[in-house]
């Protein structure tokens, strides 16, 4: 009996010397900076020991310490005006969340991380705006277009970017119109125009012009009532040679 006590004692002991050494272990990793190193460690005692209170806690703080890290990276960039790679750190943020969220480990979100990013995506927009009004000054209107809708979605609230967008939409037709007119093709202008003032009756001189082409484009057609077809059928062949009518 008294040798069953002592074996149970050194298990006891073995088992405890064990998991302190592991402790001191990961809690190394984490004093060098070595958070990945250090997370694993506590990670792996506390399955082993799921009671291991300092191991949980461990697991937690060098979890959360990681995921700063990644979001200093990102508002990093984002204060930098670098959008694109703010947006890659944040991305890896989102897995590492997701991966620790799968474990049971909870981290939370700087309180500064979003307006940082909201600033970076304002500064983005308005230098994708400024790119679009050069690219539609220049008549390159599809490119203008694209980036104004780039822009729009980085700050939606701004209304300059949806005139630009409207412009660049409607400039095509209505110089396509104007061309269509100097070739006196006027149903083809007459189309181009009307897809200008189904967006926008009031864009330039199109509702003008549109009404011009209608005007152009119209001809007259003469009929004959027929109340008798057969006398008039007769007469009429007969007054263009005999023919049938």
């Amino acid at each position: 009996m008294r040798l069953s006590i002592t074996l149970a004692c050194a298990l006891l002991l073995s088992a405890c010397t064990s998991s302190r050494k592991h402790l001191e272990r990961a809690a190394l990793y984490e004093r060098e900076g070595m958070l990945t190193e250090a997370y694993a460690g506590y990670a792996a005692l506390y399955a082993k020991r799921p009671r291991e209170v300092q191991a949980h806690v461990g697991m937690k703080r060098t979890a959360q310490a990681a995921f700063d890290r990644i979001q200093e990276r990102a508002s990093a960039s984002y204060m930098m005006g670098d959008l694109a790679t703010g947006e890659r750190a944040r991305l890896e943020a989102m897995a590492y969340l997701n991966t620790l969220s799968r474990s049971g480990v909870d981290v939370q979100w700087s309180p500064l991380f979003e307006q940082r990013r909201k600033e970076a995506q304002v500064l983005e927009a308005d230098r994708l705006y400024d790119k679009a009004e050069l690219a539609f000054r220049e008549d390159r209107f599809d490119e203008a277009s694209t980036l104004a809708s780039e822009s729009q979605k980085l700050d939606p609230s701004r209304k300059e970017t949806d005139y630009l967008l409207k412009l660049a939409e409607l400039e095509p037709y209505y110089r396509q119109g104007k061309r269509a007119i100097d070739l006196l093709l006027w149903r083809d202008a007459f189309v181009q125009f009307k897809r200008v003032t189904d967006r926008d009756a009031s864009y330039r001189d199109a509702w003008e012009l549109q009404q011009q082409c209608a005007a152009k484009a119209q001809y007259t057609l003469a009929y004959v009532p027929l109340i008798n077809s057969a006398l008039y059928t007769n007469e009429l062949g007969t007054a263009l040679g005999g023919g049938q009518l």
